[in-house]
C-alpha cells in the first residue's frame, strides 16, 4: 500500500527541516568556536586549532599559555606589565577560560630575558610563577655580570613594604637574633625552628629567596640589613637596609658608582623611605658572600 502523497512529502520536509537545523547549528557552534579561538590567540595562548567534524566541532589541541619575565617579581602577559599577584591572577582567569572550553591539555611558557641573553622555559603545572623565581635567580648567577639598578630595589620595595615593615618589626623583637643565612642557619640567637622558617616564609613571599639578613645593635640603634641573593657585581654590593637611625651619606642614585670611591667605613645610601635604604657596599673578593 503506498502512502498518501501528502504524508510523503510533509515527512520529506520534517527531515529536511530538521537536517537543516542540524547542519544549521553545526554551522553557528563552528561560528562561536572560531571566535574563542580568536580570543585564545588575542590572550597569547597558542597551539589550539579547530576540529575537522561537520556536525560537532571542537577546540582541539594543547594550550599554550605564555609569560614573561621583566625582573623580579615583574612579568607582562601581552604588553601588559604585572607584578607577581597580577600574574597570579591573569593566570587563573586564563586557566578558567579554558577549562569552560573544554580545553584539558595546558603547558605553560616562560621567556626569561636577562640583558642580551632570552631563554623560554617550559612547565607543565600553572604552578610556574612560583617555580620560577629559584630558576631565574640561578640564570642571573650565570649570566648576569651588570649591578642590579635602584629602580629594581625601589620596585621591590614599594611592592612589598608592609612585608619589609613586618621583617622589622620581627628582627627588632628577636633581640638575641644576629643573622640568618640563605640555608636557614641563625647565628647569635635560640629561636626556634618555626620562628626561622616564618623569616624564610617571609623572605619568599617578598621575592628575596636566599638572601641573608644581618642585624646590629649598638647604643640603642637598630640596624637591619638585607643582602639580596647575587644582587651585586664582581666589585660592588647592593642591599636593602632598615635604622633606627639616620645613615650618611645619602646619594641622589647608586648606579654607576665605581668601586674604588666606596669608602669601606661609611658606604653609600640612597635613601627608599623613612628608616629604608638602599646601600652600595665594596667587596673584598668574588667568593659566594658578600
Amino acid at each position: 500500500m503506498t502512502p498518501p502523497k501528502r504524508f510523503a512529502l510533509s515527512t520529506l520536509l520534517l527531515v529536511m527541516l530538521l537536517v537543516s537545523l542540524v547542519f544549521g547549528y553545526a554551522q553557528w557552534r563552528r561560528q562561536g568556536l572560531i571566535s574563542k579561538c580568536r580570543v585564545f590567540q588575542s590572550d597569547g595562548i597558542d597551539g589550539l586549532a579547530l576540529s575537522d567534524d561537520w556536525l560537532w566541532p571542537r577546540i582541539v589541541g594543547k594550550a599554550q599559555v605564555h609569560f614573561i619575565k621583566e625582573g623580579r617579581g615583574r612579568f607582562s602577559h601581552q604588553g601588559v606589565r604585572l607584578n607577581t599577584d597580577q600574574a597570579q591572577l591573569r593566570l587563573r582567569e586564563i586557566i578558567a577560560s579554558l577549562d569552560a572550553a573544554g580545553i584539558a591539555e595546558k603547558s605553560y611558557l616562560m621567556t626569561i630575558k636577562v640583558e642580551w641573553r632570552t631563554e623560554i622555559l617550559q612547565f607543565e603545572t600553572p604552578d610556574f610563577l612560583g617555580m620560577e623565581f629559584q630558576l631565574y635567580d640561578d640564570y642571573r648567577s650565570e649570566y648576569e655580570r651588570k649591578l642590579t639598578p635602584d629602580s629594581e630595589f625601589e620596585y621591590l620595595f614599594v611592592e612589598h613594604s608592609a612585608m619589609f615593615a613586618q621583617l622589622a618589626e620581627m628582627a627588632k623583637t628577636d633581640r638575641a637574633f644576629t643573622s640568618l643565612d640563605r640555608d636557614g642557619r641563625v647565628v647569635g640567637s635560640n629561636i626556634s625552628p618555626t620562628r626561622v622558617e616564618e623569616y624564610a616564609q617571609l623572605l619568599r613571599n617578598m621575592d628575596l629567596f636566599g638572601a641573608n639578613l644581618y642585624c646590629t645593635r649598638k647604643d640603642g640603634e637598630f640596624r637591619l640589613e638585607i643582602y639580596p641573593r647575587y644582587w651585586r657585581d664582581d666589585y660592588i654590593t647592593k642591599t636593602i637596609v632598615y635604622s633606627t637611625t639616620t645613615l650618611s651619606p645619602v646619594l641622589p642614585k647608586l648606579d654607576g658608582l665605581q668601586s674604588g670611591r666606596i669608602s669601606t667605613d661609611t658606604p653609600p645610601y640612597k635613601q627608599l623611605a623613612p628608616n629604608w635604604y638602599i646601600s652600595a657596599r665594596r667587596r673584598y673578593s668574588v667568593s659566594d658572600g658578600n
